[in-house]
């Protein structure tokens, strides 16, 4: 599994939810936009402070995403460095692991990967190891067996 596809892959499901999450907003603008007050006051106003509360919780969630997608962009390039440092991808014992950004499980060409945060508590455990480490995390033990 080559590191820049993973890379690719993650900064491509960045963009398009970033995309999806900014045409919610404009829709939910043109549907406030659009409402007209009527004699029940207080159904126009419930209803805009129902959209007023959608359009926060979407603007919080583009606001992450587009905090991880510059993280993302930030990663330090690879040095040939044999300790596992950010922005490094893992073939252990358990599967890939992408010391990167916390988003989860990727799926790239029938192979899985983990992109999970150098903060998460693996993440903190596996900063600084080596090829051959036996990392413990919980009842599970990863073993690291190359560093790209």
């Amino acid at each position: 599994m080559k590191k820049e596809r993973i890379h690719q892959e993650l900064v491509n499901q960045l963009q398009t939810k970033i995309i999806q999450l900014k045409k919610q907003l404009a829709d939910i603008e043109a549907d406030r936009n659009s409402e007209t007050k009527s004699s029940a006051g207080d159904k126009y106003e419930t209803s805009r402070e129902m959209m007023q509360r959608e359009a926060n919780q979407i603007e919080t969630r583009l606001l992450q995403a587009q905090g991880l997608l510059d993280t993302l962009t930030h990663l330090p390039k690879s040095d040939g460095n044999t300790t596992v440092q950010v922005g490094h991808l893992l073939e252990t014992n358990r599967g890939w692991l992408y010391l990167s950004i916390p988003f989860g499980k990727i799926i790239i060409h029938s192979h899985s990967c983990f992109a999970l945060s150098p903060s998460s508590p693996i993440g903190t455990k596996l900063l600084g190891s080596q090829v051959g480490d036996q990392i413990p995390h919980g009842r599970i033990t990863y073993i690291i067996e190359a560093i790209y």
